[in-house]
């Protein structure tokens, strides 16, 4: 984790100025400086598709959340506000740099640039949050908020209405079932209009895409209603990321949940299938050193089809049997870094229906418990 800013002395915060916030400037002169800065660098083009603001309250996010906007204004042109909010201080102050991340043509030129303006908030409401994001949107371009971290108080009702995308990663939440609750609550709003990725969610693309390719098969696809066991492995933090594929496996099977429990990491699941008396019995192993989703196997009768990412590998290996028949391949996957998967959601955009789709199997998923409970009873 980089350094905190407020720990530094004098002479470390003005190397840290000029290597990564950039100028440190008053709130009031943020437009000033930056059509000054404009003004000196007359070969510079100033690029902006969306407004993306990233709201954090982790010490050491400002540096942290400037070298992934870095990376990601390589392909994403925006105005960038980075926000790290320390609520718990008694100080009210409000500190304010700005820079810019270009992009450079094989001459060394600069071609495109995005701006970067980065806050640090101390001891402040949510009003002065809120205000501090629309006082600085670059003129009408959508709005997408990166919400680091829980959905506490400061996400609230006249920030959330005006954003058009939320990125969230129920990953880092410690009561993921408290966060869809304040998540949905939201999304309820007469006046949200947001559309919502879960980068958890995300983490399970790869999976969700092979598996579904694995069915082109005729002969698979017959054997769809014979399926009566899931597996799953999935790295101890990420259990959301299998929640989520097995809601989707649900969803789209139309399974119902009886019955789950949560005992020393393993979630194991008993959903009754269309076809009264058939059921599907799930279990999510959570394990360490893993990659988010590690492992994944449905089988019924005489198939079976599994799906495994090794940590820190950028394939899939595909594996299924029918009878006698045994067939495997390697699939390309997309990294699983916090750069690619939200690179990934501003180049796909989209409304997000089948998101929207799964959330109910997936939010009863989330009510388990190390108790046995009868959900659909």
């Amino acid at each position: 984790m980089p350094p905190d800013v407020e720990t530094l002395n004098s002479q470390e915060l003005e190397q840290l100025r000029a290597c990564h916030l950039g100028k440190e400037v008053a709130v009031a002169d943020i437009g000033r400086e930056f059509s000054q800065l404009w003004d000196q660098d007359e070969t510079a083009t100033r690029a902006s598709l969306i407004n993306f603001a990233i709201y954090n309250e982790q010490l050491g996010a400002l540096l942290e959340n400037t070298r992934l906007i870095q990376e990601i204004t390589l392909e994403h042109a925006c105005r960038a506000l980075l926000i790290m909010s320390l609520p718990g201080k008694k100080a009210h102050r409000v500190r304010a740099w700005i820079t810019a991340h270009c992009q450079l043509d094989a001459a060394g030129k600069k071609v495109a640039c995005s701006e970067q303006v980065a806050f640090l908030v101390e001891g402040t409401d949510s009003d002065l949050i809120r205000n501090i994001v629309f006082a600085h949107l670059d003129s009408d371009l959508p709005l997408v908020l990166w919400w680091q971290g829980a959905l506490n108080a400061r996400f609230e009702e006249r920030l959330y209405s005006s954003v058009d995308r939320l990125i969230v990663d129920s990953a880092s939440w410690e009561d993921p079932q408290a966060g869809y609750n304040t998540l949905v609550s939201a999304l309820e709003n007469d006046r949200s209009r947001f559309i919502v990725h879960d980068l958890a969610w995300t983490r399970s693309y790869q999976f969700r895409i092979a598996l579904a390719s694995c069915f082109d098969d005729p002969a698979l696809r017959s054997r769809l209603s014979a399926v009566d066991s899931v597996a799953m492995e999935t790295a101890a933090g990420h259990e959301t990321a299998a929640l989520l594929l097995l809601g989707w496996l649900a969803a789209q099977s139309g399974w119902s949940l009886k019955e789950t429990h949560l005992v020393s990491g393993t979630h194991t699941c008993t959903f009754e299938k269309e076809d009264p008396g058939t059921q599907v019995r799930a279990q999510i192993t959570a394990v360490k050193l893993a990659a988010p989703l590690q492992f994944l196997k449905i089988s019924g009768g005489d198939f079976s089809v599994a799906i495994k990412r090794e940590l820190d590998c950028d394939f899939l290996q595909v594996a299924y049997a029918l009878q006698d028949r045994k067939e495997s391949r390697i699939l390309p996957a997309a990294g699983t870094d916090l750069v690619d998967l939200v690179s990934g959601q501003l180049m796909r955009g989209g409304n997000n229906q089948l998101f929207f789709k799964i959330l109910p199997s997936f939010r009863a998923l989330l009510q388990s418990s190390d108790q046995v409970s009868g959900i659909g009873d």
